[in-house]
């Protein structure tokens, strides 16, 4: 413990350092009212769904491996790949948000995240590339954060970090009903039936993707080059 909170210290002391002062936040804010609730909400559930899915299955990733007959040494092993592959999903997942967007990032990370479910439990009944599945369906989980967190800030440019932080409200909220409903579905089944309850609720939040986030706007003059080109 008192190593952890001298750690912590450190960082609070870097964060101080690395980050410059912000003057402009009493020139730049906007009215608190002008957020309202229908603004804010739809473009939270994907954040919420995709936690939901993520975390129903995370949560009991040790009790599911250990069921399966897993060592705790394959456990570890297999969580510090699963670690591994979130970083890699993440820095992933910010170039395709800046190149795709962030709706189209969003859904291939989504639907992707559902297939690999499924793959895992294909995997995990096979007994065979079980630390590979499990950090494919963490890389490719991973794509979503980036692209939702840019998404919201192009949205909600002059509001970045209210909308930001109601964002990390909806990642606990949906972690909570991921544990919520993880537990619920191993209690009265099994690890594998909750990977595939968890990739259903990973297609939900696909659709709900699909239809709430808004399309990307071209660059301007890209339609009055289009049309240039055709005549």
């Amino acid at each position: 413990m008192p190593a952890l909170a001298a750690l912590s210290l450190l960082l609070a002391w870097t964060n101080r350092r690395m980050w410059p002062e912000d003057h402009r936040a009493e020139t730049i804010a906007a009215p608190l009212g002008s957020l309202t609730a229908t603004a804010i909400a739809p473009r939270l559930a994907p954040m919420g769904v995709w936690s939901t899915a993520l975390y129903g299955m995370y949560t009991y990733l040790g009790a599911g491996l250990t069921s399966s007959g897993f060592s705790t040494e394959e456990i570890a092993e297999v969580i510090v790949f699963y670690g591994c592959s979130a970083i890699g999903g993440v820095l992933i997942g910010g170039r395709m948000a800046d190149r795709l967007g962030a709706k189209l990032t969003g859904g291939i990370s989504l639907c992707g995240l559902s297939v690999c479910l499924l793959l895992l439990r294909l995997a995990l009944e096979a007994g065979m590339l079980v630390s590979f599945a499990f950090g494919l369906a963490s890389a490719v989980a991973q794509l979503f954060f980036p692209a939702q967190q840019g998404g919201l800030a192009n949205d909600f440019p002059t509001q970045r970090m209210t909308v930001l932080a109601w964002n990390n409200s909806a990642l606990f909220l949906g972690i909570s009903l991921g544990s919520l409903i993880g537990g619920q579905a191993i209690l009265f089944g099994s690890f594998e039936a909750n990977l595939t309850i968890s990739a259903a609720i990973a297609v939900g939040g696909w659709m709900i993707n699909w239809a709430i986030m808004p399309d990307p706007v071209p660059p301007r003059g890209t339609r009055t080059s289009a049309r240039l080109s055709v005549g």
